[in-house]
């Protein structure tokens, strides 16, 4: 009997070892690093890369209770909290100060952009510029960047690849500057023109290339009513490269809506939209060269038919093309897709990345995972006031890390929303989101680094450690039998 004790000793602790070491964390699905929980909201997030594998995170704060102010975190590697907790101030100040955005200078540090309101209508468009420890680099007030735009008009921000950075800005037209390492403006002191033509131009999508080249793209009314799409190119000096006012993407009958710019990585870009063009939502996609040539089909190529009338989302697969992420309109399970085309418009695949049931997705974002395939992350759930936070990767060739059901992210009690994705450049995401609960004035920024999934010689847990426990038990069936049959034969 004392050897039988022993016997099921040993298992129980083969077992409980076995459960310990796997790499499945059954405590909590919501294994994320509290950016900020400070008293009030924090919300409007936003993420950019550290070029070592760590990322900064700005967000608009109402800690004080007075006003919103502009604070940034930075994490490392590992998806740590490097600067204090809450966050460092990046500027305080009376009023509110709104809509921060953030991108890499490229030299370890940050610059931060954000609206400051002057009245209830109008801003001022400032930037300030942080190194790696958090220290501010230019005046503590930021550098003013353009006076006066409305609550309503929309900014971009994204590096020069120089030290400094882009900002973009629409009202009623679409302006851009560059401002400097030094915060100084480069550009013509009222802003570069990127178009004035009659008509609405909104909203802009942005990036730049490698050489500093800085990429736009645009829903334009210049025609009529009905919306077309533009896109144009600057060059780090903010000439103007393409054609006056923007080159012709898409003037196609009916609308061509919100559309998405990534580089092509020859100097040239691509831009997708959504065009009800015809019955149905459809998605379309043009190539445009370094010299602004359309590559493709006039009015560009069709990607998908009846797709939802939500933005889409867009990546570069850094090998000349893009990779896609929408929702199909009549599809009744709210399934997620990715497309992938080539440099010639060529879909290399469709693939469904996931299945929600009849649980509404929103907010979906995408990123590379810089080896052709990438990393999107999006919200779901069935009460509208209670999302969660999930995930999937894509390969390069369509093949997804994890089931059609998502990557749990969060799924903790309340609202998990407005979701950020980049790349660490190592081969994992960064996934950040506001936290709060509906009813609650108490909104948090919460932050999960995301591993692709283990390849070759990873031992994965439902294919090593599930199978060893099995083994175990029936280990322990079989001694325990034999143990009871020699005591009923003696």
């Amino acid at each position: 009997m004392k050897k039988c004790s022993k016997i099921i000793v040993l298992s129980f602790f083969m077992i409980f070892g076995i459960s310990a070491i796997s790499p499945i964390t059954f405590a909590s699905s919501c294994n994320a690093v509290a950016i900020c929980t400070e008293p009030n909201n924090q919300i409007s997030q936003d993420l950019c890369s550290d070029g070592e594998g760590g990322a900064f995170i700005t967000w608009t704060d109402n800690r004080s209770g007075l006003g919103y102010d502009i604070y940034a975190q930075k994490v490392d590697v590992n998806g740590e909290r490097v600067w204090e907790f809450g966050g460092i101030a990046i500027y305080v100040g009376s009023g509110s100060q709104k809509y921060s955005k953030i991108c890499s200078d490229g030299e370890g540090g940050a610059i931060i952009a954000w609206k400051d309101q002057l009245n209830e209508t109008t801003y001022d468009i400032y930037t300030q510029r942080i190194n790696a420890n958090g220290s501010l680099l230019w005046n503590a007030s930021g550098i003013l960047v353009f006076p006066e735009v409305t609550d309503y008009s929309l900014f971009r921000l994204c590096s020069d690849k120089s030290g400094g950075a882009i900002v973009a800005w629409e009202d009623s037209d679409i302006h851009a500057q560059r401002i400097n390492a030094n915060g100084t403006l480069i550009w013509d002191i009222n802003s570069v023109i990127i178009c004035n033509a009659t008509g609405r131009q909104e909203p802009i999508d942005v990036f730049s290339d490698d050489d500093g080249s800085t990429f736009f793209s645009w829903q334009d009314n210049r025609n009529g009513p009905e919306s077309d799409i533009f896109a144009q190119k600057v060059d780090i000096n903010g000439i103007i490269l393409w054609d006056s006012n923007g080159t012709e993407i898409c003037t196609a009958n009916d609308h061509q809506l919100t559309p998405r710019i990534c580089t092509d990585g020859a100097g040239g870009a691509i831009v997708n939209w959504l065009d009800l063009r015809g019955s149905a939502v459809q998605i379309y996609a043009q190539h445009i060269s370094s010299t602004g040539n359309i590559q493709w089909v006039s009015n560009g190529t069709l990607l998908a038919n009846y797709s939802e009338g939500i933005p889409i989302e867009m990546c570069s697969d850094n090998e000349g093309g893009a990779i896609i992420v929408f929702r199909y309109f009549f599809d009744v399970l709210r399934n997620l897709y990715a497309l992938r085309i080539n440099s010639n418009g060529t879909i290399l695949y469709g693939t469904l990345i996931h299945t929600s049931g009849n649980s509404p997705m929103s907010n979906w974002k995408i990123c590379s995972d810089n080896a052709g395939g990438a990393f999107i992350a999006w919200s779901r759930g069935e009460n509208p006031l209670e999302h969660d936070i999930l995930a999937q990767r894509v390969d390069s060739n369509g093949n997804i890390d994890w089931p059609t059901t998502g990557k749990v992210i969060c799924d903790a009690p309340g609202h998990q929303s407005s979701v950020n994705i980049i790349s660490n450049g190592l081969g994992s995401t960064f996934i950040s989101w506001v936290d709060s609960i509906y009813g609650e004035n108490n909104a948090d920024i919460y932050l999960s680094l995301l591993e692709k999934r283990k390849e070759q010689g990873t031992i994965i847990f439902s294919n090593f450690y599930l199978p060893l426990i099995i083994l175990a038990i029936l280990a322990l069936v079989i001694v325990s039998r034999r143990h009871v049959s020699q005591n009923s034969k003696n």
